[in-house]
């Protein structure tokens, strides 16, 4: 049957094309026969050579190396940003840390001339009761 021939004769195609497709480095290079000129009288072979499937496969793999190098860089500068935010972070808490302990020490100094203002009171009025200063 002829319609089951043409058929059966573009599956193959379509098959192959999608191999094509589907394989990075045979894409390469189909794209590069693209480019290249073809002259229908030069007689040239459409056929790949080996020194067009080594440049196919050279352009894959240096493209995969420009990938890996950009994951990298990307990588690292994400690293860096984490570090960046964590001593800000950290910067942050060593002064919350540090103003409270200077409040702390503010706090006790308050207190220990509050406590030596009193003493001092009492010690010039010892016969005074804290009844007589209240009602004073």
């Amino acid at each position: 049957n002829k319609s089951c021939t043409k058929s059966a004769e573009r599956f193959k195609a379509l098959s192959q094309a999608y191999d094509v497709l589907k394989d990075g480095s045979k894409r390469t290079l189909y794209d590069i026969n693209l480019e290249r000129p073809q002259s229908s009288m030069s007689g040239t072979s459409t056929r790949t050579t080996q020194a067009q499937w080594e440049a196919a496969a050279r352009a894959a793999w240096s493209k995969t190396a420009r990938e890996r190098e950009r994951r990298a860089e990307e990588m690292k500068v994400s690293h860096e940003e984490h570090n960046f935010h964590s001593r800000q972070k950290n910067h942050a808490n060593t002064d919350r840390v540090r103003y409270r302990k200077q409040r702390a020490a503010a706090e006790t100094m308050a207190n220990m001339k509050k406590a030596e203002a009193i003493g001092k009171f009492w010690g010039t009025h010892r016969g005074v009761l804290w009844q007589d200063m209240a009602y004073a």
